[in-house]
């Protein structure tokens, strides 16, 4: 990137600071009247509850950090008596810490598919030919935090040591 066009940017960035979130703690909720996630789940589908997966020391104290961390921004809550419940799995990152990612496969074989797939990548990347400059958004390797609706909450439910745990 050329200078100038870089001093510009960081301008522009400074100037709209105020509107950029550099950690969890500072991004606020959405408010559900203007957009939550609602899932298609098939209603004759049978509900799934996983059995609960023991995990080593070295992988129950960084999930742990992650979901107190969530819980305290609010990102997340708990409930106690969920339909769904799933687990949790732990990959190791290449700067040698742990992604938690919880495993959503029965749930998302139960929701109906959409019949409009989306777009390939390669045509995302085609579209972006003759541009100056290409911006992607990583959000700190996290995702935007849109809620789901309040039916389909206790769906995305996990367990971690104690009891469980439902997103938002």
């Amino acid at each position: 990137m050329e200078a100038a066009t870089r001093r510009s940017l960081v301008e522009l960035l400074q100037e709209y600071r105020d509107a950029l979130a550099f950690g969890s703690e500072e991004m606020p909720s959405i408010d559900p009247v203007v957009i939550e996630h609602r899932l298609n789940v098939d209603p004759a589908h049978k509900r799934v509850i996983h059995k609960k997966r023991h995990m080593g020391l070295r992988r129950a104290a960084p999930a742990t950090a992650k979901v107190k961390k969530s819980l305290e921004t609010g990102f997340i809550r708990e409930c106690q008596y969920p339909k769904w419940i799933s687990n949790i799995v732990l990959v190791r990152k290449p700067n040698r810490t742990w992604r938690m990612y919880v495993n959503f496969t029965n749930l998302n074989n139960a929701c109906l598919k959409q019949s409009y797939p989306l777009p390939k990548i390669k045509k995302l990347v085609d579209t972006t030919v003759g541009h100056a400059l290409l911006s992607s958004m990583d959000v700190f390797s996290r995702y935007h935090q849109i809620p789901f609706c309040s039916d389909d909450q206790e769906k995305t439910a996990f367990e971690l040591i104690r009891g469980y745990i439902a997103t938002r």
